[in-house]
């Protein structure tokens, strides 16, 4: 062996990192060996349901989503408003073989729980808009209050200055005896 094999190979027999031993026809016992280091390289299957990540990227695909008052489900696609069904969500996969990239078809069933799913969220939103809309319109009622309220205390001040202004100055008719006298030195 060279120095580069001896480094890289290791001679106990244990995978190299990132390596995954293929199963041999020596039973179930290979197979689950095989399954756990799949496990050990790649981690844990996803525990999210199919239906929770498709509702997730259907309000990503279709954004931005609304409810309309007949409970129907509208997005955009391409600028464009269109229904959000289970016929244009599996048109979509059709289209950009996303089904493929997923693993798995989704099911009538997977497609109906994630358009309830994303119609929920887009619900949430859209009162989360209703609400913050509603924040920033008292927010702009309590600044017109506020510069109303400022613009009354800035025109009295204006009158009571303007009220000085009127106010003729008493001139003395003559000089005190003091003033006569730092006239008379200087």
């Amino acid at each position: 062996m060279n120095t580069f094999s001896s480094t890289h190979i290791r001679p106990s027999g244990a995978p190299a990192h990132g390596t995954v031993p293929r199963p041999t026809p020596a039973g179930p016992e290979a197979d689950e060996r095989f399954r756990r280091h799949v496990q050990a390289v790649a981690g844990a299957a996803s525990s999210v349901p199919l239906a929770a990540t498709l509702g997730s990227l259907i309000t990503r695909w279709f954004a931005p989503l609304h409810v309309t008052e007949d409970g129907a489900l509208w997005g955009r696609e391409h600028g464009q408003p269109v229904p959000v069904t289970p016929a244009a969500v599996r048109d979509l996969l059709r289209r950009s073989d996303l089904g493929g990239q997923l693993g798995t078809e989704p099911s009538a069933a997977d497609l109906d729980e994630a358009l309830v799913i994303a119609a929920g969220r887009a619900r949430v939103e859209h009162e989360r808009t209703v609400v913050a809309e509603q924040h920033q319109a008292d927010r702009a009622r309590a600044d017109l209050v506020d510069d109303a309220e400022r613009a009354e205390r800035r025109a009295a001040l204006l009158r009571q200055l303007a009220a000085l202004d009127d106010r003729p100055q008493q001139v003395p008719a003559e000089p005190s005896a003091g003033w006569e006298r730092l006239r008379r030195r200087g």
